[in-house]
């Protein structure tokens, strides 16, 4: 019997300490959990291991309180009824500090990429970027400046552009047309995300990055060519659309604490801001077709957690907000979440600052149309961004 007891004491013993294993390495990025965040679609996510942090010197978690929603009338004219969407993570453990440096990809990082199909060779040197040429009209662009953009075009990339219009808000904004779950039959997804991960390493997106796909399928395309353009487009104007045409288009945001990167200048605008992934790259079964990443950050965290204000606090300041708002303008916030932007402490180190966001929609008196809605609040100071 006593040997008995025994077994049954060191088991139980053994699952406590699993148990605190996984709750410690999960905040402390030993060990990834989570479900990236929650949205429309649902992200996939390359998960990478944060930096390791010493437990021996972290100090006691500061984990967020915050209810699940929030329901709340103003006035006849602004209220909240919405869900609020942080990392389970976030809720139990905290904002762990971090900071980052700004990468700007390198010649050997990027030309590989292109070698097997483009040819890329060296055009000019602008003074901010470097500009390359190559096969199938291509332009390549690497910054030498921390402000600019790594981007390329080519022919290819123009004709499914044609087709596919990714830009929000307008007339031909035409994404829903194509799935966010199709297979393409010459493409397998998983041949296109191993391409999708290396690309991604190279330009250093080494830490947790989350994205969504689109399939384009080419005969979706090519109906959506002939219903832009009816007599034809300046550059292929008899373009036969063919199963080579398929691609994957995919939409990448690094993260921080599980939590995406928006760019600081993104805080002026707010349409579709929830949904907004800074990178993009379009992939064929054989080439990069389009590509474009803006800031990406070599991120470091450290072994202690940001002092957040209490839910309640961010609260205190939307209202305060509200109470500015023109009596001719309405607001109804529908989602609450966290983002984070990278600020510049000083000289090249960037602090990566929690941000609440309030999104929803607006309309003014006399008006018929609604307009998107967001205001953005610090996380740590309470100040509206």
């Amino acid at each position: 019997m006593k040997k008995q007891k025994k077994c049954k004491d060191i088991i139980i013993l053994l699952i406590i300490s699993a148990s605190i294993f996984v709750c410690i390495g999960s905040s402390l990025g030993w060990l990834y959990i989570g479900n990236g965040r929650a949205g429309e679609p649902s992200p996939s996510v390359f998960s990478n291991k944060q930096e390791a942090v010493d437990s021996g010197k972290n100090s006691a978690f500061n984990p967020i309180e915050a209810p699940e929603s929030w329901e709340e009338v103003f006035d006849e004219r602004n209220s909240i009824s919405a869900e609020i969407n942080i990392p389970d993570e976030i809720r139990k453990y905290g904002f762990l500090k971090a900071s980052g440096n700004i990468f700007l990809p390198q010649e050997d990082d990027v030309l590989p990429l292109f070698e097997d199909y483009y040819k890329p060779y060296k055009v000019k040197e602008h003074g901010y970027m470097t500009e390359y040429a190559g096969e199938d009209n291509l332009h390549l662009f690497l910054p030498v400046d921390e402000n600019e953009n790594t981007s390329s075009t080519s022919n290819s990339s123009d004709y499914i552009f044609m087709a596919f219009r990714d830009n929000y808000g307008t007339e031909y904004y035409n994404i829903d047309k194509y799935s966010k779950e199709q297979e393409l039959d010459n493409f397998p997804i998983e041949k296109c995300n191993e391409t999708i991960k290396k690309i991604c390493d190279n330009l250093n997106l080494k830490e947790d990055i989350i994205l969504k796909h689109y399939a384009l399928d080419y005969r979706i395309m090519q109906e959506e060519a002939l219903e832009f353009h009816m007599d034809g487009t300046d550059t292929k104007p008899d373009y036969a659309w063919t199963e080579e045409d398929n691609c994957y288009c995919y939409y990448i945001s690094q993260t921080c604490n599980n939590i995406p990167l928006i760019p600081a200048y993104m805080l002026q605008r707010s349409e579709n801001i929830l949904n907004y992934y800074p990178h993009m790259i379009a992939l064929s079964k054989e080439r990069i077709l389009r590509m474009f990443f803006t800031t990406i950050y070599d991120i470091h965290y450290e072994n202690t957690y940001e002092e957040l204000l209490s839910f309640s606090d961010i609260m205190k300041k939307y209202r305060k907000i509200i109470d500015l708002v023109p009596k001719e303008k309405s607001t109804n916030v529908n989602k609450i979440e966290l983002r984070v932007v990278a600020v510049r402490e000083n000289g090249k180190v960037f602090r990566m600052v929690p941000v609440w966001v309030f999104y929803g929609s607006t309309s003014y008196e006399g008006m018929e149309y609604t307009d998107s809605y967001a205001v953005f609040i610090d996380g740590l100071t309470g100040e509206e961004l």
